[in-house]
C-alpha cells in the first residue's frame, strides 16, 4: 500500500482509506525474479531485519557470538505447541514453492530435546523437521504435522550419533518432503507431508506461515545452525 506521512504519522492508503485491489507502485519491477535464494551463514554481527522471533527479543535464548560463524539457539523450555517465548528465528514464507534448508549440530540429545526447521503457522498448526534424542542414547530425525494442537509423527530417520546434519524441507505447493544427509552422504528421506492444514483457511488466522529455526529442550543446552537457506520459486 501507498504510505504517506500526516502531523508525523504515516497515512496509509491516502485519499482511499483501505487496501484497493490494484495498486501503482513506482520502483517495483513488474515480474518478480522466477528463483529468489535467501542465504545467511551467521557470520555477521546481528541477524538480518528479515529475521522474526516469536515473543521475545531472542537475546536471552540465542547467540552470534558463542560460535563465531554460527547461530546458537538455547533449548528453550517452551515448545512450538505453547504460548510463551519460544528459541525461534523465522522467517516469512514468499512462496508456495520453496526449498528450506539448514546445518544443525546438536550433540546427545535426550529424547526431550529437539532442534530443527519449523514450518509455523501458530501454536495449534505447524510441521518440524527436527533432530532429537531417541530411547537408546542416540539420534533420529523425525518429521511430524500438528493440527488442532495434537502432534502427529509423520516418519523418522536413524543418523549417527553425532556430527552435523543438514536438514531439509522441499515444498511443491502443499506437497512437502522432508529430507535428512549427513556431510558427505545421500539424502534419506524422512517423510511426505500434506501441509494443507497449514493454511489459513483452515488454520484460521491471518499472519501467514514462517519458516525457520527452532531449538527446544528443558532451557538448557543448546543447537548450533552453521547456516540457513531459503530458495523461493516462481
Amino acid at each position: 500500500m501507498p504510505v504517506d506521512w500526516d502531523a508525523g504519522r504515516p497515512l496509509f492508503t491516502p485519499g482511499a482509506g483501505r487496501v484497493e485491489a490494484v495498486v501503482d507502485a513506482e520502483g517495483v519491477p513488474d515480474q518478480a525474479p522466477a528463483i529468489a535464494l535467501a542465504r545467511d551463514d551467521f557470520d555477521r554481527p546481528a541477524l538480518d531485519p528479515e529475521w522474526n522471533t516469536l515473543r521475545t527479543d531472542g537475546r536471552d535464548r540465542m547467540s552470534l557470538t558463542a560460535r563465531p560463524g554460527h547461530l546458537r539457539l538455547r533449548l528453550g523450555a517452551t515448545g512450538p505447541t505453547e504460548i510463551g517465548p519460544v528459541s525461534f528465528a523465522g522467517r516469512r514464507l514468499a512462496s508456495m514453492r520453496a526449498r528450506i534448508s539448514a546445518l544443525v549440530e546438536l550433540e546427545a540429545p535426550t529424547a526431550s530435546e529437539e532442534a530443527g526447521l519449523l514450518l509455523r503457522q501458530s501454536e495449534d498448526a505447524h510441521l518440524a523437521l527436527v533432530v532429537r534424542g531417541d530411547a537408546v542414547g542416540g539420534r533420529v530425525v523425525a518429521a511430524s504435522l500438528t493440527t488442532g494442537g495434537v502432534r502427529r509423527t509423520l516418519g523418522e530417520a536413524s543418523v549417527a550419533p553425532n556430527g552435523p546434519l543438514e536438514l531439509e524441507l522441499e515444498l511443491d505447493g502443499f506437497a512437502v518432503q522432508a529430507t535428512v544427509r549427513g556431510l558427505g552422504g545421500d539424502p534419506t528421506r524422512v517423510a511426505l507431508a500434506d501441509a494443507a492444514p497449514l493454511a489459513s483457511e483452515l488454520a484460521g488466522g491471518f499472519l501467514g506461515v514462517w519458516v525457520g529455526l527452532v531449538a527446544v529442550g528443558r532451557g538448557v543446552g543448546h543447537a548450533d545452525f552453521d547456516w540457513f537457506e531459503l530458495e523461493s520459486r516462481d
